[in-house]
């Protein structure tokens, strides 16, 4: 029996439907798609790793199902060449589509690998890029522009019911009727530990989903920007002048590009002109240090200035957990030490002071804290935690 050919949509951090060029390509081809997300066990296990971030990842699949209307992302568990293996034993995959992801060299291995089976398999990956990060980018020197070229493009529209028409819904009905199985164990048994990860997560982070990240944004450019500029630097007023949109930017529930063109939209029309050319600074910004670790990937594990190379070598762990536990007697930076265990929030300001007092005061690599800030950032991506952290210790001038 000849198998059915299909497409695959990769989901990475792109959990979002407009402003989503895989998502186009599905709507508009032929052939019917399949819509994935893996949860890879190597990348849940790294040191970056962190159960909110599953939970938050979850509920954004989760959201895209209820916007798509009918259950449309199939989950998978496994690394990534196995799953699609699996998949190509039921159908003639024809193209991957997906973006491109800037990440831990975990990541940039995990896309190598994946590369060589599809060129083995002649199976054509189309990869797009995402937030402004050029691939295979060697100088930065007119990296703005080309970035600020990028956001002004405007966004290509996708016919949502045509998308629907060509998704594959994940259901055993479906398969029954293939005559034809996919996995069950790699299909459906993610799904009992990840809802348990929901189930545990509490009620002290922001909840995933475009829906939600469409609500943040919005009351910010409406409402909340009028004292971005004044509080952004406050520990507590931060909390809600402050956009909060960084998570549903480091997993695609909104794309950079979108947000920049409501901010530039409320700026024209709006009265908190400064305040969104401040905001709009800080998306570039973002992308800038995501550039500089997608040009100089060393920067996950060495100094940008090798002059530092011997100094702070040496970790202490009892003053990394007093750090960690927010325990150190200094008030303001274990309050702002449990406020990012507890919420996975910390503004900009106390974010650069709990690194300087790391690296400065306790005299710890900046190594030693990666990690954990890693796990405890809801917006983890990887040029946070590794090109902005080297720029608070002061090793990168």
């Amino acid at each position: 029996m000849q198998k059915p050919e299909i497409n695959i949509v990769w989901l990475k951090r792109d959990l979002r439907v407009r402003d989503h060029r895989p998502f186009v390509n599905a709507s508009e081809h032929p052939l019917n798609t399949i819509a994935i997300y893996i949860f890879e066990p190597e990348i849940l296990n790294f040191s970056d790793s962190d159960l909110r971030h599953w939970r938050f990842v979850w509920e954004s699949l989760n959201d895209l199902d209820v916007l798509l209307e009918e259950p449309s992302i199939w989950r998978f568990f496994g690394s990534c060449t196995s799953v699609i293996d699996n998949i190509s034993q039921h159908f003639t995959i024809r193209n991957v589509w997906s973006h491109c992801e800037t990440g831990a060299e975990i990541t940039f291995a995990r896309d190598r690998a994946v590369k060589h089976y599809f060129l083995e398999n002649e199976i054509a990956w189309t990869e797009y890029q995402s937030d402004g990060v050029i691939r295979g980018l060697q100088k930065r020197q007119n990296w703005s522009k080309q970035w600020y070229d990028f956001v002004g493009t405007e966004i290509e529209p996708i016919n949502i019911a045509q998308l629907k028409s060509r998704l594959i819904t994940p259901s055993e009905d479906y398969l029954i009727v293939q005559n034809d199985a996919i996995s069950q164990d790699i299909l459906l048994n993610v799904q009992k530990p990840l809802i348990r990860i929901v189930e545990n997560a509490g009620q002290t982070f922001q909840p995933g989903g475009v829906r939600a990240a469409q609500k943040y944004l919005q009351s910010f450019l409406s409402k909340r920007a009028v004292n971005y500029r004044i509080n952004m630097s406050k520990p507590e007023e931060s909390r809600t002048s402050c956009a909060r949109i960084s998570p549903y930017l480091a997993w695609g529930n909104l794309s950079l590009r979108e947000v920049w063109q409501e901010t530039q939209l409320a700026r024209a029309t709006g009265i908190n002109k400064r305040q969104l050319q401040s905001f709009g600074n800080r998306l570039r910004w973002r992308a800038h240090f995501m550039q500089k670790l997608e040009t100089d990937p060393s920067l996950e594990f060495t100094n940008a200035n090798p002059g530092y190379n011997t100094i702070r070598t040496e970790t202490n762990p009892v003053l990394l957990d007093c750090w960690m536990e927010g325990r150190t007697g200094y008030p303001l930076v274990d309050a702002c030490m449990r406020c990012v265990v507890q919420t996975g929030y910390l503004n900009f300001r106390m974010r650069a002071m709990v690194v300087s007092f790391l690296t400065h005061h306790l005299w710890q690599p900046w190594q030693a804290g990666v990690h954990f800030l890693a796990r405890m950032f809801l917006e983890y991506e990887h040029g946070n935690p590794y090109s902005q952290l080297q720029m608070q210790t002061g090793n990168t001038g």
